[in-house]
């Protein structure tokens, strides 16, 4: 994925690489999140896809819009409309999306999510109703007044990339009355929208965003994204459900990517410590903590540190931590069928998430 043009250019080769990396492991954590909706879309349908993507946009504006905020320096004195805008177009950027902001006034500023798109990449789009769509835009957009205080903001939806859009459109407007609740946001197609000038965009402060910053938001906004996903899964179908759910998901993302993955961190061979190497580099893009310890031949110890999990403060259920490892156990079949590998264990403290695998070459084929 290209850095979008309003975010800060690589200068030298090791920024080029560091952005390079962390593209490819918010690609990895993104491509998990959207396998998962589209798992519950296989096998629940479009109704709970639409439950689950309100349920999760809900809570993300709840925890996400205010400090983003402050953290992309919008001054919130502002015109509502404005901040709200400024926030969807500053923070989508950092995500990897190229987006559009126009101030048509103080009162009505339009926000443009081009393609591709990032939440349905590739033909995942083609299998997302228009009814999901929407779902992302009602649980966010038009509770931004609210956020800020200011009950008169709402949003229009003025094109979707599902109902024969070029791109997801609408505009902040602040009304001179308060809009009843099902009024906030409003879908309304329109013939002819306002032009975009890159020059009269917000822009992020490069003091405070250097591009390491930026590359690292990227790639921990993806990630949170995965686990806000399987939280809102467990929420809605327990434990069992959704480890199911995941399970499956993980192995089909393993026969699609691993890959995709070992040429990506230029591994080859096909013994255990060369499976083991291939996710010790994999860790350290990723901003993971992996050692790698040969205990006898042919057997690794790989430990694991890892981002994933480390905000919520406390352990997922066992069920969740196997299912999330079939990703781990389909990946070593494509990589040999005589390398084995179990997750001895996962323990946590605090915030920290820690793993315990076991790779060990075997004599015979294992399947």
């Amino acid at each position: 994925m290209n850095t979008p043009a309003s975010v800060t250019q690589p200068a030298n080769e090791n920024e080029h690489t560091l952005m390079r990396d962390c593209n490819f492991v918010s690609s990895f954590w993104s491509r998990l999140w959207i396998g998962l909706q589209l798992t519950m879309l296989r096998e629940r349908g479009e109704g709970d896809l639409v439950e689950s993507t309100f349920k999760r946009l809900r809570m993300h504006q709840r925890s996400h819009f205010l400090p983003g905020l402050e953290k992309l320096g919008i001054d919130r004195n502002q015109p509502a409309a404005i901040v709200a805008a400024q926030y969807h177009y500053l923070s989508n950027i950092l995500g990897g999306m190229e987006m559009e902001y126009i101030e048509e006034s103080d009162r009505k500023v339009w926000i443009r999510y081009h393609a591709p798109a990032y939440t349905w990449p590739g033909n995942a789009l083609f299998a997302v109703p228009s009814s999901v769509q929407r779902a992302m835009f009602k649980a966010w957009h038009p509770f931004n007044g609210e956020s800020l205080g200011n009950p008169r903001l709402g949003f229009v939806v003025t094109k979707l990339y599902q109902d024969g859009g070029p791109y997801d459109e609408g505009y902040f407007i602040e009304y001179d009355h308060v809009p009843a609740p099902e009024e906030r946001i409003r879908f309304e197609p329109v013939l002819t929208s306002p032009d975009f000038d890159p020059r009269r965009a917000p822009v992020l402060d490069p003091k405070k965003w250097p591009l390491k910053r930026i590359a690292m938001a990227k790639r921990k906004w993806s990630r949170e994204m995965f686990e806000d996903v399987i939280e809102t899964t467990l929420e809605m179908y327990g434990v069992d459900r959704t480890a199911d759910y995941l399970a499956h998901t993980a192995r089909l993302f393993a026969l699609q990517y691993f890959d995709e993955l070992r040429r990506y961190v230029d591994v080859g061979g096909s013994k255990a410590a060369e499976f083991a190497e291939i996710f010790k580099r994999f860790g350290d893009i990723s901003g993971e903590e992996v050692s790698v310890q040969s205990e006898k031949a042919g057997r690794t110890r790989l430990t694991r540190s890892g981002s994933l999990f480390k905000r919520k403060g406390a352990g997922i259920p066992e069920k969740i931590d196997q299912a999330l490892f079939e990703f781990i156990k389909t990946s070593a079949m494509l990589h040999s069928p005589r390398v084995s590998v179990r997750l001895e264990s996962v323990s946590y403290e605090g915030s920290s998430r820690a793993e315990q695998w076991i790779i060990q070459d075997e004599t015979d084929r294992l399947f």
